[in-house]
């Protein structure tokens, strides 16, 4: 089965993650199905792309079990360099992009919603960027692209602190721009798409292109700055302690309940 199933309706081309197993966690192969889709919504006629997850999670963030599996922070600065490129092909992309956020969205599925231009989000959906806990940060955009969106004050305490919050809060500080009832999530995503469709495609390509140049200067050296930290942490000892004890953690048997 592909990481990500992408969906061609009318104008506007839908991308489900489809790794439930592992809560739609990032792998290279889900990179190279989402840089897929990217192509595809440049196909003529399409005039908006949606980002939803299945199971219950948009996306918990790096394939830890293929990050772990990298022989040193090269390695891992190279791998942290492919997501960026995707992330990045998402914000280029020509038509307005929708993050249909459903449950989970952690780390580098942060990351991936914010590329996004518009977040919509369950109102079950909670977040985090848990990075600090296993000792590295997020670098895929993260660190720059939160900074934008919230302000610093606020993103300081989301990236060093690493805690969860619900789909409310993230609407309060400007994360998410709407929280909606679970079973009605795609069908407003799916309406948002289709006024696009309404919209002249231009002007939205413009305005598009307008704020990338906005943002441009703090995020091409924000991206530098989280890799170059990736590459030096990765080789940390703190790193390989508590990213190896997450995956004892998570492969535990759970006690069966009475």
């Amino acid at each position: 089965m592909e990481p990500a199933e992408i969906i061609r309706n009318g104008s506007t081309v839908q991308v489900k993650l489809a790794r439930a197993e592992v809560l739609n966690a990032i792998s290279s192969g889900l990179v190279a199905s989402l840089m897929r889709a990217v192509e595809q919504a440049g196909a003529p006629g399409v005039r908006a792309m949606i980002i939803t997850g299945t199971g219950r999670a948009f996306c918990a963030g790096a394939d830890i079990e293929e990050v772990t599996s990298l022989g040193d922070g090269w390695e891992f600065h190279a791998w942290v360099r492919q997501i960026q490129t995707m992330v990045e092909a998402i914000a280029d992309c020509a038509v307005p992009t929708i993050a249909a956020i459903n449950g989970a969205c952690m780390g580098g599925g942060l990351e991936l919603a914010m590329a996004c231009d518009f977040r919509l989000a369950a109102r079950g959906a909670n977040f985090a960027l848990p990075e600090i806990h296993i000792g590295v940060l997020p670098a895929a955009g993260g660190l720059a692209r939160l900074h934008q969106l919230v302000g610093p004050s606020t993103a300081r305490r989301l990236v060093m602190l690493g805690e969860q919050f619900d789909a409310d809060h993230a609407a309060r500080i400007g994360l998410v721009d709407e929280v909606i009832p679970g079973d009605s999530l795609l069908t407003r995503a799916d309406d948002l798409a289709k006024g696009f469709a309404e919209r002249p495609a231009e002007a939205l390509a413009r305005a598009k292109a307008a704020f990338r140049e906005f943002e441009e200067p703090s995020l091409v050296r924000g991206l530098r700055t989280e890799a170059a930290a990736a590459q030096v942490l990765f080789d940390t000892e703190e790193r390989r302690s508590r990213m190896g004890a997450f995956l004892a953690r998570r492969s535990a048997p759970r006690p069966m309940s009475s």
